[in-house]
């Protein structure tokens, strides 16, 4: 299996994509699924980019890829996306971001607030066991596992 990169998002195919319902932001429920989950999430070096109609506007993205097991597991967000207000570093070394409200990454699923989603495992994999801790994990107030092939909108997903 040839290795995931962020850039190249199209050679993999999505085993199973879980929405998930939460009301933290995304830092913080990318730390519960680790520490329920048993993940290694960390933020991507560059958000999802996509284009809507305020322009070029950026989703929370988080990634751990496992050489070794050969497989990747990423969470996006679907909701609040963000655009540089200002590139310039502020005295602290933080950036000036503009919090869109809605503009949701896959309109149609516009109801979830984050998709869950691994590369490189069986569908089999995700079993009753893997719902139930997905259930228990701190401040997720639903999930809906997503038949990739009965939303077209999460190919977006998988393009760069």
């Amino acid at each position: 299996m040839a290795k995931l990169s962020l850039g190249d998002w199209e050679t993999e195919e999505l085993s199973a994509v879980y929405g998930i319902i939460s009301e933290v932001n995304a830092p913080k429920l990318c730390y519960h699924l680790n520490a329920s989950l048993g993940l290694r999430m960390r933020r991507a070096e560059e958000d999802r980019a996509q284009y809507g109609k305020n322009g070029l506007m950026y989703y929370p993205l988080f990634v751990e890829e496992d050489e070794q097991q050969q497989l990747c597991w990423y969470m996006a967000g679907n909701k609040h996306p963000y655009f540089p207000a200002d590139t310039s570093p502020k005295p602290d070394g933080l950036f000036a971001y503009d919090v869109l409200s809605g503009a949701p990454l896959i309109s149609s699923l516009k109801v979830i607030d984050y998709f869950l989603w691994c590369t490189g495992l069986e569908a089999t994999y995700f079993d009753a066991t893997f719902n139930i801790q997905l259930k228990s994990v701190p401040y997720v107030r639903a999930i809906q596992k997503l038949e990739t092939e009965n939303h077209k909108g999460l190919e977006v997903l998988k393009n760069n």
